[in-house]
Parts: structure tokens; C-alpha cells; sequence
């Protein structure tokens, strides 16, 4: 009975496929790849409303500040490995004096259908069903030598399809995610550099010229 178990568990893992598609609704950027100055940024995540279909009470809340730090880490982590910013973390964590603070707030809904969703699980993946996350993020980035505050507000999202026909696919299944998170990044920094930040206030970069 045990193996049957565990074998009906294997059948069920190897059976599910998903993909990710990026919605693409922002604005195409590029990051630089490195930065004169790269600054120390505290971070903090706001209020983190989680919708599903439009409706609030739907999902727990105790979830909602791991979404926004999941959101606010892809963007933070880019600008890092480019060499924009020299780290990041909240206050109290950092190993020095910020010199910036980024916080995040804002909403996820999630468009689906919780039906749709059971159907595909119990016919093993044969039946397809999809789920949308869209997010309207707003960055609030303030300069702590000056007190200036700049302020960038996003519209992008990703959806999930769940069908067998995507098990192929599995190591690429959340390139949609990874291409969204990538556009986000970039983005926001983009729309903080045209503002007028990142310059002025921030403590020099270690010398660095290596190429990524």
C-alpha cells in the first residue's frame, strides 16, 4: 500500500506542467552595468494588499509581506549584481550607513478560477487551466542625506498555464516570471535615474573595474 502510495505521488509530480508568460505591459529598459557611485539601500515593504478575482478576505493575509519582499529582492538583487548598488537589507542589518531607503507597497490580484484549478489537478494536467497575477507595485526611494523622496508606480504581470503539454518544459517554466522580475528591475531604475536620484550624496564605489 505504501508503494502504491508513493508511486500514485510520483505519477501526479511527473504529470504537472506549467508555464509562466510575462505580461510585458512595461516599458523596455536596460540596466546599466555598473555605476560611478553604488550606494547603500535599507529596505522596508509597505502595505501589501492581496486581491483574488478584484475581492479582498480571499487570500491570508500573513502571506502578503513575503510577496512584497519577494518583489522588492528580484528588483534589489539586479541592481546589485550590476554594480549599481553596493548591498541592500533592512535597517538595523546593514554592515554601514544607508544611504538610500526603498520601500515597497502596493497590490497583487490574482484572476483565475479555484474550479479551473481542481479540475486540472484531478485529470492529472490533462485538463488546462491558467491563473493571472497582476501587480501594480508602487517604489518609494528616499535619498537620507537630503531627504528628497522619488517615487515610481508599475502596472506588470505574469500568467501561469497548467498542462500536461508543458511538462517538456519544466526547466524553463518560470521564464515568464524571470523575464517580468528582469523588466521590473530595470524599470524602476531607470524612472528613479531620469528623477534625479542616485547622484550627489552617495559614498564612492571601491575601485572596480571588472566587466560582468
Amino acid at each position: 500500500m505504501q508503494r502504491l502510495s508513493c508511486l500514485l505521488l510520483l505519477v501526479l509530480f511527473s504529470s504537472s506542467g506549467c508555464m509562466t508568460f510575462n505580461g510585458a505591459e512595461l516599458p523596455r529598459r536596460e540596466l546599466p552595468k555598473n555605476a560611478e557611485r553604488r550606494p547603500l539601500v535599507s529596505t522596508e515593504v509597505g502595505k501589501i494588499t492581496l486581491l483574488f478575482n478584484g475581492k479582498s478576505g480571499l487570500k491570508p493575509p500573513m502571506s502578503a509581506k513575503g510577496i512584497g519582499n519577494r518583489a522588492l529582492t528580484a528588483v534589489l538583487t539586479r541592481w546589485k549584481g550590476r554594480k549599481l548598488i553596493s548591498d541592500y537589507d533592512p535597517p538595523g542589518k546593514l554592515d554601514g550607513e544607508a544611504d538610500y531607503h526603498l520601500e515597497i507597497s502596493g497590490t497583487q490580484d490574482e484572476l483565475g478560477s479555484i474550479f479551473g484549478s481542481i479540475v486540472t489537478g484531478a485529470t492529472l494536467f490533462l485538463f488546462p487551466s491558467s491563473s493571472t497575477l497582476d501587480w501594480k507595485w508602487k517604489f518609494d526611494l528616499t535619498n537620507l542625506s537630503t531627504d528628497e523622496v522619488y517615487s515610481v508606480e508599475t502596472k506588470n504581470s505574469v500568467t501561469q498555464w497548467m498542462h500536461l503539454i508543458f511538462l517538456p518544459a519544466l526547466p524553463f517554466s518560470f521564464v515568464g516570471t524571470f523575464n517580468a522580475d528582469s523588466s521590473l528591475s530595470a524599470f524602476v531604475y531607470s524612472e528613479f535615474q531620469d528623477q534625479g536620484a542616485w547622484t550627489g550624496s552617495d559614498e564612492p564605489a571601491g575601485p572596480s573595474s571588472e566587466s560582468d
